[in-house]
């Protein structure tokens, strides 16, 4: 009873900030895998002036998150205990506007919550280029950011000049040049109660037609080579030390369409795991635990998540975490960010 009445006296405050507040939403209606328990309390924002105002609604003990399109996060069957931050912003505002500096490039100026393919589609549909790669990450723009998202040949650190950031839990904001951002493979220095609002992408004049039969081009390539249905795109980050993809290590290690009750380690691409309808959050971590130890007693590789885990064991979550957090060049980068917001 007292934790319900803690969450139902934060929803209160948080509602005064004109902010929606759910209480115990299930996590399957947050992310793409569609399983998990519940989340305590979901904040649906509106207007950046809301998240600046959280910053007097969520103490230092309360766990904060922002979702986007759930594309990349596991909720565990437990559920999360914390505040998950979606951001709704109004449609005709998730693409705020298309700034030239000069006749062959110019600045797409995006919210946060538009997701990729449909800002590479709209960025191709008015002329400019660079942006191409992007319609095949289900994502959003601001979870594109924070892990620098990429794929064929192109990431977000090589077209993003900057980003608006919100700290939720000072309500602090500032506008961060990329290469404050600590961006690295799959990751960047960006804490959990960074809000990305915005951000602003450098793209060059280019051809509609040859930009659109390039995406149509990925788009083809992905429905071939990738699985649809109930997942979270790959899961394991490509290894640096070693020139096989996770994706390879994985099959040739033998693991492709191993099964673990619910969830199967995809017969269409290794680094994909499939979850039936129903599925445990508990299912798909075994296939993972197991993939991480196969691989690692076959080749020496430890291999870590892309996903994010969320609501489970710390063990658990220590299994697959970033390693690059703890090299010094992280930290320092981790701690310049602070130091801004």
């Amino acid at each position: 009873m007292k934790r319900a009445n803690r969450w139902t006296d934060i929803a209160k405050q948080i509602t005064r900030t004109g902010a929606g507040a759910d209480l115990f939403v299930p996590a399957s209606r947050l992310t793409t895998y569609r399983l998990g328990g519940p989340v305590a309390l979901v904040v649906s924002i509106t207007k950046a002036e809301q998240a600046i105002a959280l910053g007097s609604c969520i103490s230092d003990d309360v766990n904060v998150i922002v979702i986007g399109n759930g594309s990349n996060i596991l909720i565990s069957d437990n559920g999360y205990e914390g505040v998950a931050v979606v951001l709704n912003l109004p449609d005709d505002e998730t693409m705020t506007s298309v700034v030239e500096s000069t006749g062959t490039t110019a600045l797409i100026d995006a919210a946060a919550n538009i997701r990729l393919p449909l800002l590479a589609r709209r960025t191709a549909a008015l002329g400019w280029s660079g942006l191409e790669w992007a319609v095949g990450v289900p994502g959003s723009l601001g979870g594109a950011v924070r892990m620098n998202a990429g794929g064929h040949g192109s990431d977000m650190a090589s077209t993003l000049l900057d980003a608006e950031l919100i700290n939720l839990r000072n309500g602090h904001t500032a506008r961060i040049a990329s290469q404050n951002l600590g961006l690295r493979f799959r990751g960047s220095a960006m804490a959990d109660e960074m809000c990305i609002v915005s951000a602003r992408c450098q793209v060059t004049r280019g051809n509609v037609e040859k930009s659109q039969k390039e995406i149509a081009a990925i788009v083809a390539w992905r429905r071939e080579h990738q699985p649809g249905g109930q997942n979270a795109g790959s899961v394991f980050v490509n290894p640096a030390k070693t020139t096989s993809s996770a994706g390879a290590l994985i099959d040739e290690a033998g693991l492709r369409g191993t099964r673990h009750g619910t969830a199967e380690i995809s017969q269409k691409h290794a680094n994909f795991i499939q979850a039936d309808e129903n599925t445990s959050a508990a299912d798909v971590v075994a296939l993972m635990c197991e993939a991480q130890d196969v691989v690692f007693a076959r080749t020496g590789v430890m291999m870590h998540s892309e996903i994010r885990l969320l609501g489970f064991a710390p063990e658990i979550s220590a299994r697959f975490q970033d390693r690059h957090r703890v090299e010094p060049e992280v930290v320092r980068a981790e701690e310049m960010l602070k130091s801004l917001l």
